[in-house]
């Protein structure tokens, strides 16, 4: 029979408790006390927050750097991508496909809907109007999706705002396969 898989969590953890334990006893050092104890764990925490800080950094800086990698990919590629894409919708075997499928992933279009954006030309007027017709709405200040969500339902903008519509759209995509990730 085969030993079943270890919890990757616990097992982060004892290893976690074992590597704090080791230090305890170094710091410790044959003392019979706890006077060592502040002194090594403020100083071991500091440790431990600084590398933190420091990954943190690092972090920050290598998804800025893969950001901006898929920006100039994008930048370099994109427009030919697309290009290539459109002539095999329009050819062959993706002829009235919305995505074409390789081995690496998806790309093709899906259609964004159009959406309503509430606009606030006048605060003091906007809040005043929907103090009287949907005071639901009123928190610190004039909640949008709550005054769209009132216009799409009764038809009516409130005094100090407009409604703009977005047109509905294709919006190009990209999908890498998740299983390159793993």
């Amino acid at each position: 029979m085969t030993e079943l898989a270890k919890d990757p969590i616990q097992e982060a953890l004892q290893q976690a408790f074992s590597d704090i334990d080791i230090k305890a006893e170094l710091a410790r050092a044959g003392e019979t006390g706890m006077e060592w104890l502040p002194q090594w764990y403020t100083r071991t925490q500091g440790e431990v927050e600084d590398s933190l800080a420091r990954l943190e950094t690092v972090y920050q800086a290598t998804k800025k750097q893969l950001e901006n990698e898929i920006s100039a990919l994008n930048f370099r590629w994109g427009r030919d991508l697309r290009l290539e894409i459109d002539r095999q919708f329009s050819e062959g075997e993706a002829k009235g496909k919305k995505s074409i499928r390789n081995l690496f992933g998806k790309v093709g279009y899906r259609k964004v809907p159009s959406r309503i954006s509430v606009v606030i030309d006048d605060e003091a007027v906007a809040i005043e109007s929907a103090v009287r017709a949907c005071p639901e709405v009123i928190k610190k200040t004039i909640s949008k999706t709550r005054l769209g969500e009132y216009f799409e339902s009764t038809g009516e903008e409130i005094a100090g705002t407009h409604i703009e519509k977005s047109k509905e759209y294709q919006k190009f995509y990209i999908k890498p396969e998740q299983k390159l990730l793993t």
